[in-house]
Formats: structure tokens, sequence, C-alpha cells
């Protein structure tokens, strides 16, 4: 008898080894190639898409979109409901072979071509008219993409990525012209945070070289809101979207809300100012790109002291509907100091931006020409 168990037990041990050893086999993870801080510097190859094993083509559900994140970096396209605050989804590219009807796959192909290649680990997309330059654009993998084994992912996968703008000065630009903006810069690395920042911008409209002067902005603490703000978590009133009372450091979902801000220059307050020069370029579809020359900046990012050596920044500027030039891109940076360590994993981040109807009155300027 006390064999019999002797043997069971072994028998029972040496199949919880068996198990414990097993390889976990993830589902098909997704790299967009010769990005560098979610940045690519070939405009006119094909988007390479890379999965880490051979994928299932019919599972694939794919698409390549203008990215503009809430500020938890959510896409408000794909869940908006009835929210009519949401943005128009932009596709440039979409692919999807799922949509059965009676059995039978309903291709639904747009944008662009592709080429499966490496057995389906590769994929390569050849757009019909170029990806935008200076947009900030996502790749995004809906649940359900499955490998060779039947491993599937369980949610959606999106990658923010963008073209490098590279801006040789020399052609007018007309679209984006002097005057104040407001920026949003949602940082994605070395921290998550969002910083408000309020410019001024020179523009030389015959070359489209120009300078800026970008200060930081704060929560206008003066606004009143109907309900007095005595709590003392959320002590701030802001009136955009609606009238409510937040936290000083809650964050802006659109650059609509720059009146709810205020300019904060002083270093002794937690402010900072900076200034930038690059040039703007004029496009065929009728926006205009504008890039900065890499330079090293001070900012305060959720509370902490930031040093980027060579901040970059990529925005697309268009006029709207409400004849308001907005703009989305993109800030990078090849090396950050963050609390006196440096860190050469760099800085990236998505912005958006708008022009403002009147100059506030504490602005900063440039104090050179372009």
């Amino acid at each position: 008898m006390m064999k019999r168990l002797l043997f069971l037990a072994l028998a029972l041990l040496s199949l919880l080894l068996v198990i414990s050893c097993e390889v976990f086999d993830s589902p098909p993870r997704i790299t967009i190639a010769g990005a560098v801080n979610g940045v690519l510097s070939d405009t006119k190859g094909p988007l390479r898409i890379e999965f880490s094993e051979a994928i299932v083509r019919d599972s694939m559900k794919l698409m390549v979109v203008a990215y503009t994140p809430d500020e938890e970096g959510n896409l408000r396209e794909f869940d908006a409901g009835d929210d009519a605050s949401a943005p128009p989804l932009r596709v440039f590219y979409q692919y999807d072979l799922s949509n059965g009807i009676s059995g039978e796959l309903n291709p639904k192909i747009s944008g662009g071509t592709e080429q499966f290649l490496d057995e389906n680990a590769t994929l390569l997309i050849s757009p019909n008219a170029p990806f935008p330059v200076g947009t900030r654009l996502a790749l995004v993998v809906e649940s359900g993409l499955a490998d060779l084994q039947g491993n599937k992912t369980n949610v959606r996968r999106v990658v923010p990525f963008a073209y490098e703008f590279k801006c040789t000065g020399g052609k007018a630009s007309t679209v984006l012209t002097t005057g104040p903006y407001f920026f949003l810069l949602q940082i994605e690395k070395p921290l998550q945070a969002q910083v408000q920042l309020f410019s001024w911008l020179d523009i030389d409209a015959k070359t489209g070289q120009f300078v800026g002067q970008f200060t930081s902005g704060d929560r206008n603490l003066g606004l009143t809101c109907p309900a007095p703000c005595t709590d003392v978590q959320k002590p701030v009133c802001r009136l955009k979207p609606a009238a409510e009372c937040v936290k000083a450091s809650e964050q802006a979902l659109s650059p609509d809300e720059y009146t709810d801000f205020g300019i904060n220059a002083a270093t002794e307050n937690g402010g900072f100012t900076f200034p930038v020069s690059g040039c703007a370029e004029d496009q065929a579809d009728g926006t205009a790109v504008m890039a900065t020359v890499p330079s090293t900046v001070d900012l305060i990012a959720g509370g902490v002291k930031v040093t980027v050596n060579g901040l970059v920044v990529t925005a697309s500027f268009a006029s709207v509907g409400d004849a308001v030039l907005r703009a989305s891109g993109s800030g990078t940076g090849g090396e950050v100091v963050l609390g006196g360590i440096r860190d050469p994993g760099g800085a990236a981040g998505t912005l958006t931006a708008r022009n403002l109807p009147e100059t506030p009155a504490n602005l900063p300027k440039p104090t050179t020409k372009p």
C-alpha cells in the first residue's frame, strides 16, 4: 500500500513539473520597423509592420489613422457613441477580411496595397497617397489577431508613429501665419504628463522660416464657477468644456480650453519659457507642416523638472470649418535629464494646437527675427 501511495505521489509530482515547465505562447506582437522614438525617416517607402511570428491573415483588422488621443491616451473616435465632442475618425488605410457574409469573406481593403512577406510575419503597406508628414498617426490593430497556433490578442493595440519632416526653408507658407498659439503637449515618455504651452510664432511668409517663444500655462485661479470650489481636492474652477471644480493639475481635453489657463513664465512659481526656431512649408493638400530645429529646453512636466536635449516639435496645421487653425503632431527628444539622471532613451509625445483670436497681454515674444 505504501509503495502504491509513493508511486502515485511521484507520478503527481512529475505531472506538476511538466505543467510548470510549459512555455507560454503569447499572441503575435506588433512593431513598426525603422521607427526611432515613434518617428520614421523614410517618407517614400512602404510602411513595414513586423509581427513576432506568422499570423493568420484573415484574423487581421488593421487601420492607419490620425492619432488624436484623449488625456489618457485613448482614441475617443472608436468609442465615441453619442459623444459629439469626439473628433471624426480620419482613416488613411484599412485592411479587414473578417466581415463574413454567409461564410464568404467580404474584403474591406482601402487606401493602398499590401504585401505579406516572411510567411505572413511581415506586412508592407504602400498607400495610394503618401501618409501625411508631420501629422501624428497610429497603427490600430483590433483584437483577435491570431498566430498559426490559434493564440489571439484580446485587446486593441494602438501604436503611435509619425513621419519626420525635413524642412529645407525657402518655401512660402501662407497657411501658418504670425501670431499667438496654444499647444497641448501630451508626454508619453520618460513620464506621462501634459504640458500646456502658450506661444508666439513669428513667421516669414516668403521663406517659411520662423522663430517662436513657448511659455508654460497653468490653471487660471481667478475663474468663478456657479457653485464655489470649496473642496480642497478640487479647488480650481474651469469653464470648458463645462463649468466645474477640478484639481489644479487637471489636464485639458482640447486646445479650445485655452481660456481656462494663464501664462506662467516665472521659474520661481514653477513656470518656464524657451525660444524655438525652424521653418514651415505649405503642402499640396492645403495644410502647412512646421518643424523646429533641435534644441535643449528645460520644462516642468507633472511637477518634475525635465531637461530635453534635441527637442524637435513637428506639427501639421489646417484651417477647419470654424476658421480656426488647428494642428496635431509630435514632440521628440534624443536625451532626457530627469531628476539629475540622464536617460538616453529619449522623449516622445503627441501634441495638439490652435491659433488664438487675441494675444494675451503678458505673452512673451521672440527677441530675434526669422
